[in-house]
């Protein structure tokens, strides 16, 4: 799949990573752009990369076909605002990775309710290319810029097609904040185990492998059972495990998660009206 001349405003974490993983996948990089208010920042992508690099949004838009907004929702706004009288006539496909901010404030804040645009929610696991993104395309998108995008965005991973714009706040909540919930738990299991006697370093390496272990099993497996399979085959009548699942289950855990997707997915739908 052909991707063109591809842009990047934001050159933090998430969009140096998008650059590197397609760069490892054979994209040239005299066809990656990326524009960053810091020097130092671009410099450091242009050394690491060999693509080019600028501070000025000019020096962005030409020859474009696609454009990925690497800022964060409060910066939204701004850069789409900046960038709109420098907008091509043709329609470049955006893509942005901003939490919260809706297809359609980029296309009023850019000044084109007819430009094709992906609202993408990747996750931290992504730096690493292992992370996984809930896409979500509006109605001018092609089906070949469909698979560009998915292309681009397999460069840090999985990927997802949501048909509901509304279920990528829930997106953001599960997939995009996940991993904090994860560490959380991988956080108070180290605790736990050293309160019991363990060394931190024993703790740590124990809790990660057995993290690491468990989800990897839960992908082999999933065309053939579902976790709660999973679960269920690890815990023996009157074992250890149904103790320690005894107690979970007695603390509730599963309402607690249902609240906190809750409370991060209210959250982002929050975020667009803040930062509209």
């Amino acid at each position: 799949m052909k991707l063109g001349n591809i842009g990047f405003i934001g050159g933090g974490n998430m969009g140096s990573s998008m650059v590197g993983g397609l760069i490892q996948k054979g994209i040239p990089s005299n066809t990656i752009r990326v524009v960053d208010h810091n020097e130092q920042t671009c410099l450091k992508i242009k050394e690491k990369w060999g693509v080019l690099t600028s501070t000025k949004m000019a020096d962005l838009l030409s020859d474009l076909s696609i454009l990925v907004l690497a800022v964060k929702p409060q910066d939204m706004q701004a850069v789409t605002r900046q960038i709109a009288p420098l907008f091509q006539a043709q329609q470049i496909l955006t893509i942005s990775i901003a939490a919260g901010i809706t297809t359609t404030q980029i296309q009023r804040w850019l000044g084109k309710p007819e430009c094709p645009v992906v609202r993408a929610m990747p996750n931290t696991p992504a730096l690493l290319g292992v992370g996984i993104s809930g896409l979500f395309a509006t109605a001018k998108v092609t089906e070949t810029q469909r698979q560009q995008v998915q292309t681009l965005m397999n460069a840090l991973g999985e990927t997802v097609w949501i048909a509901d714009e509304n279920l990528m706040d829930v997106v953001t909540a599960l997939s995009g904040s996940g991993p904090a919930y994860f560490f959380y738990v991988m956080e108070g299991l180290i605790q736990g185990a050293m309160a019991l006697g363990l060394s931190k370093d024993i703790a740590s390496k124990l809790t990660l492998n057995t993290a690491m272990g468990s989800a990897v099993m839960a992908l082999h497996e999933q065309d053939y059972v579902d976790v709660t399979q999973l679960r269920e085959r690890v815990t023996s009548p009157n074992g250890t495990t149904e103790q320690g699942i005894k107690v979970l289950k007695d603390g509730k855990l599963e309402d607690l998660l249902e609240k906190t997707l809750i409370a991060a997915t209210t959250r982002g739908k929050t975020l667009s009206e803040q930062y509209d």
